[in-house]
């Protein structure tokens, strides 16, 4: 048979799994060259080794965790073991919660405007999507109620032959730290402001809901939107939908993984130093930073 040489590795060197194998190996070894103790029938002899060998294989593998090896006793190199690693299996996926296909903005728009799609159901898959996403915690405070009330009179709207703003029937998410609704949650994630639900609109807001746009959630961010680490220290870690176990990235980390996930098309984040370009490469989607001075800070 072709030898082993190239591939030998002593016993000292293969693990406890090699060791062990090794051992029974040298111990068949010692028996006479002849044959002369097996036993009548060679077929039952040799079923009898091959069961050693696999059970002692077994054995130090279970305790070890070590992938399964082929053995063979070289000829040339007495006192050697020739083991081929089988490959491990691969890793499983990590969990996602990203959706098969994405609905962009401007064909949300036209299934609404044309009729082929009723605003309230958008709005009701949107908001069905966050509940079956929770786990990437992107969405702090759901506007449920707000979201489907606008839907219904978009909708009467549209039945109506009136005209429809540019954005008419169209979910959006805002980040946490910006005013609007009137009445929504602005925490900007700190305990200090916890519970502040300002009754105005920040002007990007204000221009959104004139277009026709409907705010479906508040998301999350780290405080303050400090840091490009998604934890809040009021509502937890926003997981990235991509791989559950990876960043989100940050400041505008809730608006990103909810955008990821297929809960919206667009929304709402903030930017001084990369707060919302990160988290928008992070989780797979494009992040727009305005120039500065090109729209107001306010709010």
């Amino acid at each position: 048979s072709q030898p082993f040489h190239d591939h030998t590795i002593p016993y000292h060197t293969m693990g406890a799994t090699g060791s062990v194998m090794a051992g029974t190996l040298v111990d068949e070894a010692a028996k006479p060259a002849d044959g002369s103790d097996v036993a009548e029938d060679p077929i039952a002899e040799v079923v009898r080794l091959r069961a050693l060998i696999k059970e002692a294989h077994k054995s130090a593998a279970d305790a070890e965790g070590e992938a399964p090896a082929t053995v063979a006793t070289s000829e040339e190199e007495p006192g050697t073991v020739a083991v081929t690693p089988v490959p491990p299996a691969q890793p499983a996926q990590p969990a996602q919660l990203v959706p098969d296909a994405y609905v962009s903005a401007s064909e949300i728009l036209r299934c609404v405007h044309s009729k082929e799609k009723a605003c309230v159901d958008v709005v009701g898959e949107a908001l069905a999507r966050i509940a079956a996403t929770s786990e990437i915690n992107a969405c702090i405070e759901v506007l449920a109620d707000s979201a489907l009330a606008k839907a219904a009179e978009v909708d009467a709207k549209i039945a109506a032959g009136e005209a429809l703003g540019q954005l008419e029937g169209l979910p959006i998410l805002i980040k946490c730290n910006i005013d609007g609704p009137p009445g929504s949650l602005t925490s900007a994630s700190t305990h200090a402001l916890a519970e502040w639900r300002p009754q105005t609109n920040a002007p990007c807001v204000a221009k959104l809901l004139e277009a026709g746009a409907i705010p479906i959630a508040k998301t999350n961010m780290p405080q303050l939107a400090v840091g490009v680490n998604a934890m809040s220290p009021l509502y937890g870690r926003t997981l990235n939908p991509h791989n559950l176990t990876v960043n989100a990235g940050a400041s505008s980390s809730g608006t990103a993984a909810a955008i990821a996930a297929g809960i919206a098309s667009c929304g709402l984040g903030s930017d001084t130093g990369g707060s919302l370009r990160i988290p928008a490469s992070c989780c797979g989607i494009v992040g727009v930073r305005p120039s500065r001075g090109r729209w107001p800070s306010g709010g």
